[in-house]
């Protein structure tokens, strides 16, 4: 007999609605927009309710820095607390100062260096939801189409193996041909940024 659905709500008002009750547990998501469009907003809302719900959070950035986070987080009156923040914001940096004599190209380095963080940072913190900020920075370090894909592949058995809920930030700044992530998730959410006329 099937295990019944169970649904995390996502923190932001009306969105379970329209989800039919928020996030299903152990659900492999993402969130695309252009940047300013409000993915960083709805992940800290997701991971707010869900820390006060006392479940453990991690928050693996390529792009925004923690202190970048609690930023955002302070521009609408909230604290991240304890929120566990994996930061990998100067990794790709860090790897790039590195003269390393190798076969392999600079690309292929950097996207195994943070690979080994990321499974590092879950493995240690254990968390029941993630949120994964970076997308458009792994299809740099992928560098083809189908190094991505594996890699979206990999990560996603990754999480499923670890009972995770998963959410994927993705700022749509470049595309990789067929490959798109949409087909790798159970679901997607849209955002857009709208001006008042």
């Amino acid at each position: 007999m099937a295990k019944p659905k169970q649904y995390v709500p996502t923190g932001v008002p009306g969105l379970d609605h329209v989800l039919m009750g928020g996030f299903l547990r152990n659900g492999f998501y993402l969130v695309q927009g252009d940047p300013g469009s409000g993915k960083t907003t709805l992940a800290l809302q997701y991971f707010l309710g869900r820390i006060a719900a006392g479940e453990k959070c991690l928050y693996i950035t390529l792009t925004e820095s923690r202190e970048d986070l609690e930023n955002a987080s302070g521009s609408h009156g909230w604290e991240l607390g304890d929120l566990e923040v994996c930061d990998l914001t100067d990794t790709a940096a860090n790897l790039a100062g590195e003269s390393e004599a190798s076969v392999f190209h600079p690309s292929e380095i950097e996207l195994g260096e943070t690979t080994s963080a990321i499974l590092a940072a879950v493995e240690e913190a254990k968390p029941d939801h993630v949120v994964f900020d970076g997308l458009s920075e792994m299809r740099l370090l992928a560098g083809n189409p189908l190094v991505y894909r594996r890699q979206l592949l990999a990560l996603k058995e990754f999480f499923a193996r670890r009972d995770a809920t998963v959410v994927l930030l993705d700022d749509r700044s470049s595309s990789f041909g067929t490959v798109q992530p949409e087909s790798l998730v159970g679901g997607n959410i849209v955002l857009e940024r709208t001006l008042p006329v």
